[in-house]
């Protein structure tokens, strides 16, 4: 499955055009490896996500080919580690609006 639309069904993301632009923008990684929207996601996959204020790496357990529930969501995905990100202070400064998007 595109790794756009596992972020979005999982809810590791609301909607797929964030998912998408994270995705390109260079935030997620799929087994260390920069990943962009169209790569695809397999079951077992380690993946990194870098949002605005956190990093999470997740293993994929399973795929989903529509919406589900949350409760269901939560069971594609296994959070291996969680942590904040606190901005750099050049990160802070530059103002870009796609600023999160940078790598760590």
């Amino acid at each position: 499955m595109r790794l756009d639309q596992f972020l979005r069904y999982s809810r590791l993301v609301k909607r797929r055009p964030l998912a998408k632009s994270l995705a390109d923008g260079g935030a997620v990684d799929i087994e260390g490896k920069t990943a962009k929207a169209s790569s695809r996601v397999e079951v077992g996959d380690v993946l990194r996500l870098r949002l605005e204020n956190r990093t999470l790496r997740v293993r994929v357990l399973g795929e989903a080919r529509r919406n589900l529930s949350k409760k269901d969501a939560s069971a594609l995905f296994e959070i291996l580690e969680e942590s904040a990100h606190v901005p750099g202070e050049e990160e802070e400064r530059s103002g870009a609006p796609l600023d999160f998007l940078k790598r760590s």
